[in-house]
């Protein structure tokens, strides 16, 4: 059964194309009529949540099965939500952001989609909506040139609320097929988490704790660090073997860094 909104949505464009080839205009754009009935997802800031401009940053919008949470899981292999995603620049607290449409020709300043690329693509129905903002920092380099990034904060850097983030609700939408436009708010910042180790910790790269066989390692790269003029680290994960050679406790201490894809084996002497 067509929903009413739906059927308006329709009929407005046969109206539009009837009119506009009734005046002689056969080289009409469908497409363009397309685009100006399709579905829009509008973002605004609540009052008072920022105070200030922010560089920059990626905001996602989650289209997830009704009734169900968008964050649980946002890896693009398993998760059920339609990921729509968009770049913007010096965003501040009076700023509105629109997705709309999407392709795959202006990824830098548009609207990109997974599994399917545009908006106005997206199938009608029920779903329960939330978008994030992942905010960039702007980071001059060593080589003079300045980029916008998100630097990690013991988060290691998700892409989809991580720290500082800025969160919308989660409503549950009717999406009908037709011209429609979605209203969110930012509303919430996710939070910094509380570090209470021993080790380094702040906004640094894997605060973890020990367990009896496996320690972590961070070692501060200097030429990571001098190129983006900030402490930079990397995180290894060594695992420890334990065996006997003679009556002697021998441990190998395996270690992997994910950053330069190499294997580290260290043999550690332990005192019975």
């Amino acid at each position: 059964m067509v929903s009413l909104s739906l059927w308006l949505a329709r009929t407005a464009l046969c109206l539009s194309v009837c009119i506009a080839v009734a005046f002689g205009q056969d080289d009409i754009d469908v497409n363009s009529f397309a685009r100006a009935n399709s579905l829009s997802v509008k973002i605004n800031v609540a009052r008072g949540l920022i105070n200030s401009t922010i560089a920059g940053g990626r905001v996602v919008v989650l289209f997830a099965p009704n009734g169900t949470d968008p964050s649980e899981d946002t890896d693009v292999v398993s998760s059920p939500d339609h990921f729509y995603g968009k770049n913007v620049f010096s965003f501040g607290p009076r700023d509105t952001v629109t997705l709309s449409g999407g392709n795959n020709e202006n990824t830098a300043k548009g609207v990109y989609g997974y599994p399917i690329v545009g908006l106005q693509d997206l199938p009608a129905g029920f779903y329960t909506v939330q978008a994030f903002m992942n905010p960039y920092e702007n980071v001059t380099r060593s080589d003079g040139s300045v980029v916008s990034v998100h630097l990690p904060c013991g988060d290691g850097a998700v892409p989809i609320d991580g720290f500082g983030s800025l969160v919308t609700s989660a409503v549950d939408v009717e999406v009908v097929g037709g011209a429609q436009t979605i209203q969110l708010t930012f509303n919430s910042i996710e939070p910094v988490a509380q570090f209470v180790g021993t080790e380094i910790g702040g906004c640094n790269q894997g605060n973890y704790a020990d367990t009896t066989l496996l320690k972590y390692v961070k070692i501060r790269s200097k030429k990571l660090s001098a190129f983006w003029l900030v402490k930079y680290f990397v995180m290894l994960r060594p695992f420890l073997t334990i065996f006997l050679i003679g009556e002697e406790i021998r441990t190998l201490v395996q270690m992997s860094c994910f950053r330069l894809a190499t294997v580290v084996e260290i043999r550690v002497d332990v005192i019975p």
